[in-house]
Order: C-alpha cells, then structure tokens, then sequence
C-alpha cells in the first residue's frame, strides 16, 4: 500500500524542504516543486491527494489556475 502523496510547491527552497521534512515524518510522500510549471509535470507523472502552494511564485501567483 502506497502512502498518500502531498504536493509543496514553493519557490523558496528553505521552506519547501522544511515542509516536505516535516510531512515525511507524519508519514506522508512528498512531492516537493519550485515552480507552478514543474508542479504541473509532476501531477501528470503521479498524482497527490493535497496541495500545499505557495502564493507567490516566479511562474504563477498560485491562485490561478
């Protein structure tokens, strides 16, 4: 049985992996991506069953879709 996937998307590299840390050790998988393009490629590839995303990104404000 996989474990439930979460997606972080943030462009800030300490903060997604403070995240992604922390989520790991509740027992989460983590999918962590810097940019909405990248997040993007990664749910085409497996999908995530909860999305946490910053709203300020390089390549998208985070709001829209």
């Amino acid at each position: 049985m996989s474990l439930p996937c979460v997606l972080v998307v943030d462009d800030s590299l300490t903060v997604r992996m403070d995240i992604g840390e922390a989520l790991h050790a509740a027992g989460f998988e983590t999918l962590l991506c810097a940019t909405a393009a990248e997040a993007r490629q990664g749910l085409a590839r497996s999908p995530c069953r909860l999305v946490v995303l910053d709203v300020l990104l390089p390549d998208a404000d985070g709001i829209e879709p």
